[in-house]
């Protein structure tokens, strides 16, 4: 007979890793929409989520020619995510100049930064 011991810590990973990968899975699916406007942000955050799925269902019928549908919507902290039924929809929703909906709210572009310890900041040029 075997006993396994099961800790806290091992759950956590566990849970941790599952959530990535789903997060994965999902991410060719939605569309981020941020913005840095408080007033923009108030507005999102007092609005129902039905009616932020119609205005932007609205500006989606009047801008393309193809027939997209959204499937939803999460509300985040400085805007909303918009969930597609395909990655080819989210790819083309993702170029579209949201401003027509609500002014300000742009795609989110990620910013990421790589921090090497040891490597100085300046560089001197060397000539040969």
């Amino acid at each position: 007979m075997r006993l396994i011991i099961i800790t806290k810590a091992t759950i956590q990973v566990k849970w941790r890793e599952c959530n990535e990968s789903l997060r994965k899975q999902c991410e060719p699916y939605q569309v981020s929409l941020t913005t840095t406007n408080n007033e923009l942000r108030k507005t999102l955050t007092d609005m129902n989520a039905r009616e932020i799925i119609k205005c932007c269902q609205h500006f989606i019928d009047t801008v393309t020619t193809e027939k997209l549908k959204l499937n939803g919507i999460n509300k985040i902290t400085n805007g909303i995510r918009l969930q597609c039924k395909s990655p080819n929809d989210a790819q083309i929703l993702s170029t579209l100049n949201w401003n027509g909906t609500f002014k300000r709210l742009t795609i989110h572009k990620p910013k990421y930064g790589i921090v090497v310890h040891g490597v100085p900041t300046e560089l001197d040029t060397i000539t040969i």
